[in-house]
């Protein structure tokens, strides 16, 4: 991957999703660095959509592939920091996924954390919307909840106007 970007004064995004099961509760991950849970995707590399971001870390994290479908919450200036990142914080994009199968959800495993560190992730669970874990990251409560809808749809960056509408529309 390009780490150029390293240290520069770009605008980092993170691309999220909202991935539930068959029965509609909500999977989130709880880290190994805050110990919070938290909805699974990640940062955006300079140029880089945030859907093509919260697809590729959900492939890396959990080893399982989702093709989020369309945005369904906006958080300006609420992305993640990368700890060496020098700019200011970009947006947080919420992603809508189709639902995961029975067999799909038995694939989902966690990356082993190399001996001596803490693991990025401790535990992946499905939780009721209406029954959120405590300890959840406040940014993502904020995306799941009524006021980071979007309503009308916001510019993503890096997506040509075709792509904006398929994803918003």
């Amino acid at each position: 991957m390009e780490t150029a970007w390293l240290g520069s004064t770009a605008v980092l995004h993170t691309g999220l999703a909202r991935i539930t099961d068959e029965s509609g509760r909500i999977l989130l991950l709880l880290t190994g660095t805050d110990v919070k849970w938290c909805l699974p995707g990640g940062i955006c590399i300079p140029g880089e959509p945030p859907i093509d971001a919260a697809a590729y870390q959900i492939r890396r994290t959990m080893r399982i592939d989702v093709a989020p479908q369309r945005v369904v919450g906006y958080a300006p200036g609420a992305a993640d920091r990368h700890p060496v990142a020098q700019g200011p914080p970009g947006d947080a994009y919420l992603m809508e996924c189709n639902p995961l199968s029975p067999s799909q959800i038995k694939r989902i495993t966690l990356p082993e954390a190399p001996p001596r560190e803490r693991p990025e992730f401790l535990k992946v669970a499905f939780w009721d919307p209406f029954n959120l874990p405590p300890g959840m990251r406040p940014r993502d409560l904020r995306l799941l909840g009524r006021e980071a809808r979007v309503e009308p749809p916001v510019p993503i960056p890096h997506l040509s106007r075709r792509e904006f509408f398929r994803l918003t529309g």
